[in-house]
């Protein structure tokens, strides 16, 4: 386990757990803070792994852009992820001017944004 975060999304409370796989993969799995069910499972990929690149129509600046103009602050982290649904999304942990800690999804084949959750702690990298 590389770190483990307690957020909320949706207004549910849920456990962010960040895994080196045996294999070099890098995964984050979301789990109900209350039952411990799985909720996603998706894969932290390069900008130009061939799953992300070939499906990608937003660029990084603009999805960037996209999440900061809806939520000012600085940026601390940028990944390209790879859902278990296979959509491929950019996430932007955002430090925001009111001084919360945030996670931006920005869909990179559409340019929505696709989701948002508040981290309450967060131990690890």
């Amino acid at each position: 386990m590389d770190s483990l975060s307690y957020e909320f999304e949706d207004g549910k409370s849920q456990f962010e757990i960040d895994i080196k796989g045996n294999d070099g993969r890098n995964w984050e799995v979301e789990c109900d803070a209350s039952s411990g069910k799985i909720n996603r499972i998706e894969r932290e990929i390069s900008a130009s792994a061939p799953e992300f690149k070939s499906k990608a129509k937003i660029r990084l600046d603009a999805a960037l852009k996209i999440a900061l103009d809806k939520y000012p602050g600085d940026v601390i982290n940028i990944e390209y992820d790879l859902e278990d649904d296979g959509e491929i999304s950019y996430e932007f942990i955002i430090k925001t001017q009111d001084g919360k800690t945030i996670e931006i999804e920005v869909d990179a084949e559409s340019g929505k944004l696709a989701g948002y959750e508040e981290v309450i702690y967060r131990i690890g990298n």
